[in-house]
């Protein structure tokens, strides 16, 4: 595979975001991971039009092994808060689509994104909640310093807890 595209480039641009962004989508994750290896700074690059970085996508498409070495080569904790368009972190997105392993991933490396908020005020707690996922709920819950429960499960917003979330989505599981 060539990676001319990348030689010499000191900073993520759009056309590399695109690159990318192809390379992603068509399931070419390991030469994504290859890439992001030799130039980790790609990793905050915004590659979709949502702000979405590659580290969102791999996370949306349930790709838990990649997201493992992408977390292994992301050389801050800032780069795990980025959000995309719509406010979510990564971990947002591991709680939407239910994976244990990937939030437990993300939240070891930083679980002061338990408590991140994007701008309905939700945490990745209310989001397990509101996507009903139940087992992330208590992975995260469980990984959440015990001082911060009762903040993160509460939205400020509109006063609701995770409560009133369960009850409203009549999320009443066994």
């Amino acid at each position: 595979m060539e990676f001319s595209f990348i030689e010499g480039s000191s900073a993520p641009n759009q056309e590399t975001a695109k690159l990318l962004f192809e390379m992603a989508m068509n399931g070419k994750w390991v030469d994504v991971v290859k890439i992001v290896e030799e130039k980790p700074f790609f990793l905050v690059a915004e590659v979709t039009k949502t702000k979405d970085t590659l580290l969102h996508l791999a996370v949306s498409y349930r790709k838990e092994k990649t997201v493992q070495e992408m977390i292994n080569i992301i050389p801050t904790f800032e780069s795990l808060q980025l959000r995309n368009k719509q406010g979510n972190t990564a971990l947002h997105l591991a709680a939407m689509v239910g994976s244990v392993a990937m939030c437990e991933c993300i939240a070891n490396v930083d679980s002061s994104l338990i408590g991140e908020r994007n701008p309905e005020g939700e945490t990745p707690l209310f989001t397990a909640v509101l996507f009903d996922k139940k087992q992330v709920f208590q992975c995260l819950y469980d990984l959440c310093p015990s001082n911060e429960r009762h903040s993160y499960s509460k939205n400020p917003r509109t006063g609701d807890t995770i409560l009133h979330y369960a009850i409203s989505e009549d999320h009443f599981g066994e």
